[in-house]
């Protein structure tokens, strides 16, 4: 529910982590990837209160928070009201009552960060029991059993469940396990440990994404680079190209001003006439067209048909059927077919 970055998280660099407070904002984040328990539970605004509805539209639990999150395994958190907190189940059940924390994340392999100053970061089970005290001075959600965190001079390792060290804090930052792999950064250059804090990939690029179905995008001041997990480049673009990670089997790029999307052998298997593109998700990419001050979004399929002509004015990633979409009227979800199946509301 972070945003997510091509630079690895550092003491410094925390915006990963939403505002759990008087100011709690959700709208400008992307979606976690929900368990098959929310895909009926989508987050909606009305009338300043937030709810949840199916992805037909109907209400399951009303709009009755003053702010909340997406559903997450099968949970939710939310505020009652400006000054209390709560774990909910798919019914609105409350599991239990929360302290206020600065910042808080949805549950990630049954934890959440939780955050209670800038300094001191820790973990809630399910329960809404701190199980991993609030000691350490940044932190990651867990992925793959491993949570990224830093010890109190910045320094960044990884921690299992039971709060102990399994990979020793001794770099500048890092990451979430992905495939095995975990981006962190010795300095201001990035490479990837495996799962037993061996370097896999030495830290020689200046920018690294996660590892996403096998590759991992990494930048090395001349090329534009995906590599295996033996560090080994298997496609390159140029320097000025723009390029995403691989999802659904393509990757979104702009080589030489022609946008479209690659294959792992690095072939162009399909180009568009658009200027922007974006991952696949759920069969569908965001594309833009119009210009660069007054662009609309909307989505081809995988033949690079038009599904959903451009109107929107972010970018439709759909999870669970729905996509939600912001706009100056509001907060709302559309189809695959860009239908609006809950209008934009506040």
């Amino acid at each position: 529910m972070y945003k997510i970055s091509r630079r690895i998280a550092s003491k410094s660099d925390n915006k990963h982590s939403v505002k759990f407070a008087l100011t709690m904002v959700l709208s400008h984040l992307p979606w976690l990837a929900a368990a098959s328990s929310d895909s009926e539970r989508f987050l909606v605004y009305q009338n300043g209160n937030c709810g949840y509805a199916d992805r037909n539209g109907a209400p399951i639990i009303p709009p009755r928070y003053h702010a909340a999150l997406d559903f997450s395994e099968g949970l939710a958190i939310v505020m009652p009201t400006p000054r209390s907190g709560q774990i909910i189940d798919t019914d609105g059940r409350s599991i239990a009552e929360l302290p206020l924390y600065k910042s808080v994340q949805p549950f990630s392999e049954g934890m959440a960060v939780v955050m209670r100053d800038e300094n001191h970061w820790g973990f809630l089970d399910t329960a809404g029991k701190l199980v991993v005290p609030a000691t350490f001075s940044a932190a990651l959600s867990f992925s793959e059993g491993l949570a990224a965190v830093a010890d109190a001079s910045g320094k960044w390792g990884w921690i299992g469940k039971s709060a102990e060290f399994v990979i020793q804090p001794q770099f500048d930052g890092g990451g979430e396990f992905k495939g095995g792999m975990a981006r962190f950064a010795r300095g201001n250059k990035s490479g990837y440990l495996d799962k037993s804090g061996k370097v896999a990939v030495e830290p020689i690029y200046f920018t690294a994404s996660d590892f996403s179905e096998g590759l991992g995008l990494v930048f090395d001041g001349k090329s534009k680079q995906y590599l295996d997990k033996m560090g080994k480049a298997v496609i390159r673009l140029p320097a000025d190209a723009s390029a995403q990670p691989f999802q659904e089997g393509l990757a979104a790029v702009n080589v030489a001003g022609e946008a479209g999307f690659i294959d792992k052998t690095g072939k162009m298997a399909l180009k568009v006439p658009f200027g922007l593109v974006s991952s696949f998700s759920e069969g569908l990419a965001p594309v833009r067209g119009g210009g660069k001050e007054n662009g609309k979004w909307g989505c081809i399929d995988k033949t690079g048909k038009v599904v959903i002509p451009p109107q929107f004015p972010e970018k439709p990633v759909f999870r669970n059927g729905l996509a939600r979409i912001k706009s100056a009227d509001g907060i709302g979800y559309i189809d695959h077919a860009g239908k609006w199946i809950w209008p934009p509301s506040k």
